[in-house]
């Protein structure tokens, strides 16, 4: 049997798509995933910057955002792959983001995964890393290669967007 390490490059969900559906308005998009009692929100900040409008990911498994020890991990980060994916492809938004706490490093480790198995997936986009930042938190930010291109220090951007919350 693979460890998640070995298992997440490949990932794919294997849940039928009628068990879910996306509930979408213009500034948020959310799911829930009755068999795994998962609840996925993207929602846009309230506060945009020269890159333009961040959105946020958040997900939960039973109101609960900490490891739930189910070992439905490899499943559930599957499901929310594809879905970051879908939403980056439908709505095209400029910045996607979403963080771990820094004190739970396994969550950090398989968000940098998670990131780059997106930036891979999906050509238009890629990932920036600030670091780690001041609070509490670990940022992530999904970002449209084009805004690389664009006379904007999107790194600095994104740093400011992210001291903002810390």
């Amino acid at each position: 049997m693979k460890n998640f390490k070995e298992f997440i490059p490949e990932i794919k969900s294997t849940i039928d798509p009628e068990r879910w559906e996306w509930t979408k308005t213009s500034n948020s998009w959310s799911v829930f995933l009755p068999a795994h009692d998962l609840t996925l929100l993207i929602y846009k900040s309230k506060k945009a910057g020269a890159a333009g409008d961040v959105w946020f990911v958040s997900f939960d498994v039973g109101g609960h955002y900490v490891k739930t020890g189910t070992g439905n991990s490899k499943i559930i980060f599957a499901w929310v792959i594809e879905r970051i994916i879908e939403f980056l492809r439908v709505k095209k938004p400029n910045v996607v983001s979403y963080s771990a706490t820094k004190s739970e490093q396994s969550r950090v480790v398989a968000y940098k995964r998670m990131t780059r198995i997106v930036s891979r997936k999906i050509p238009d986009y890629t990932h920036v890393d600030i670091g780690a930042g001041k609070g509490k938190g670990h940022p992530f930010y999904i970002v449209r290669k084009n805004l690389l291109k664009q006379d904007i220090d999107i790194e600095n951007e994104l740093i400011i967007h992210n001291n903002m919350f810390a």
